[in-house]
Formats: C-alpha cells, sequence, structure tokens
C-alpha cells in the first residue's frame, strides 16, 4: 500500500479511518447524535465493530473539521 494511502496512524488505511469518519459525520449532520451528546468510543466499537485505534483517529478527524470537541 502507498503511503498516500495510509492516513496519520502508522498501520491503518485511510479508507477505514475515513468511512468511519464519514460516518460519524453523516449521523451528526443529520441529527443523529445531537449537539452537546456525549460520543463513547467504547459503545462505538461495538456498534460499527472497529478497533479503538481507527475510531479514535476518526474523532481526531472530526475534532479537526468542526464536528466534535
Amino acid at each position: 500500500m502507498e503511503e498516500n494511502e495510509r492516513s496519520g496512524a502508522v498501520g491503518l488505511p485511510r479508507c477505514l479511518v475515513e468511512d468511519i469518519a464519514a460516518h460519524l459525520s453523516d449521523e451528526i449532520i443529520e441529527g443523529k447524535i445531537q449537539p452537546g451528546q456525549q460520543i463513547i468510543e467504547a459503545d462505538l466499537q461495538r456498534t460499527l465493530g472497529g478497533s479503538r485505534a481507527p475510531l479514535s483517529y476518526s474523532m481526531l478527524k472530526l475534532e479537526g473539521q468542526g464536528f466534535v470537541k
């Protein structure tokens, strides 16, 4: 896999981080996740079936985009 296909995290495919971030931003935009609602990574892990690392990097991406604090 080429470097441009990876996220800032070592060994994590960009598409996984991007897919999770896109899913969560869609839920925020659609109002399924409310402003001020606490997002718990363990709950997302169970719901989305992912591991902690891609979820954490996805949350950092959303924070950088202003979706979460």
